[in-house]
């Protein structure tokens, strides 16, 4: 393994102590189980993706520095770059096959590290733990090293995707043995996938509904319009905004409350979900519904749009080549970037690849081998509801 690639031991543990004081401080931290302590490295330590924080939050309990594999985006910020390069992590781009971060996984593996890996491949929306990305069981069939699962309760409400600010409350930790090299060997890839999907499952709603724990914090619902972008009772599309603990549609004035326990309540009117995730779960298939009836009448006209679009367009040198000041509209089978000075860029969405959301509020997606990055001059707009539609489009066009 490169030595580029290997922790500097000595900062490491520096960086460590502070975290923990830091995250201890920030969060109420408590460790159920730890595996780890009879077993020896290398092995992989895989867990639910919902915090920021969640690479460090897991390493807190494991004495050794963890190699994670980490989208290539954060290295591209001069901190983050700093503290991942400390710990020896690899870059990888995002939803896509990365040949060069599989090579320096197996070189981590013959210098005895702590691999980490997050199979969601980004943090989830809700707290529950989405679709395993497949290339995880190939990557674990492949190492065939001992399999930790590393599981992270309160994560979420403790800090949602969304949210502006961190809340205090209680995130609990249990690392379990999930997968043995004799073990991996029996079995296959598909089984492979399953076992981790099945290890990996948790939803944050349904454990706080038995547990009810506080998350205090100001400012509980600021920024849940990046999230929840569909109003559930005129279906004004884009029109929430949130203000304070308040979450409010202004074009027809329905508004909830989200508390301290991570749910709605509402003092006026119905109450349609009493969380984010069950509202998450409509707007998606009301949005998939109207995108069908499009699709069947093989509409040209705007299906979606948004002013005041930012465009960062990435070589492979990470050179940046920004457009400012246009519009980006959904129109038939395309992605539509207008700008009246410099003319249209055109997307289709059968081409675009490894679409996400970085940032909470930057879209990002590959298109020709290029990478394109989107952002709003307003932050009410929601880069969530531009990826999940586009994700919507293309399986109902493919």
């Amino acid at each position: 393994m490169s030595d580029k690639k290997l922790p500097n031991k000595t900062l490491s543990r520096l960086v460590s102590k502070f975290l923990k004081w830091y995250l201890g401080n920030i969060f109420i931290l408590s460790l159920e189980r730890n595996a780890t302590k009879e077993i020896k490295p290398p092995y992989l330590v895989i867990g639910n993706h919902t915090n920021f924080y969640d690479g460090f939050l897991v390493n807190l309990f494991i004495q050794e520095p963890i190699c994670f594999l980490v989208s290539d985006e954060y290295f591209r910020k001069p901190l983050l770059k700093w503290l991942l390069t400390i710990e020896g992590s690899i870059p990888k781009k995002k939803f896509l096959a990365d040949f060069t971060a599989i090579k320096e996984a197996l070189k981590a593996k013959a210098a005895g590290r702590i691999i980490g890996i997050f199979p969601e491949g980004k943090r989830n929306w809700d707290g529950s733990t989405e679709e395993i990305i497949f290339a995880t069981a190939k990557l674990i069939k492949m190492l065939n090293i001992p399999v930790v699962r590393a599981l992270m309760k309160g994560s979420y409400l403790a800090f949602p995707r969304w949210a502006s600010y961190k809340r205090k409350g209680k995130i609990s930790f249990s690392y379990d043995l999930v997968l043995t090299p004799e073990k991996i060997q029996e079995l296959s890839i598909e089984q492979i996938h399953q076992d981790i999907q099945k290890s990996l499952s948790y939803s944050e709603y349904d454990f706080q509904r038995e547990i009810m724990n506080i998350y205090r914090g100001k400012n509980l619902a600021e920024k849940l319009e990046l999230y929840l972008f569909l109003c559930p009772h005129c279906h004004q599309l884009g029109s929430l905004h949130s203000y304070g603990d308040i979450l409010k549609c202004q074009s027809c004035s329905y508004e909830v409350q989200y508390n301290q326990y991570g749910f709605f309540n509402s003092r006026k009117q119905l109450l349609y979900f009493d969380n984010p995730a069950n509202w998450n779960q409509w707007q998606v298939n009301y949005s998939n519904d109207l995108l069908k009836k499009y699709y069947k009448n093989r509409s040209e006209e705007i299906f979606i749009k948004d002013k005041g679009v930012c465009l960062n367009k990435i070589n492979e040198h990470n050179k940046m080549d920004t457009e400012k000041g246009c519009q980006l509209v959904l129109k038939g089978e395309r992605l539509a970037l207008e700008n009246k000075s410099s003319g249209n860029l055109d997307f289709y969405l059968t081409l675009i690849k490894g679409i996400n959301v970085q940032y909470n509020d930057h879209l990002e997606f590959y298109y020709r081998n290029e990478l394109y990055q989107f952002y709003f001059d307003l932050p009410s707009v929601s880069a969530y509801k531009w990826c999940k539609i586009i994700q919507l489009a293309q399986g109902i066009i493919s």
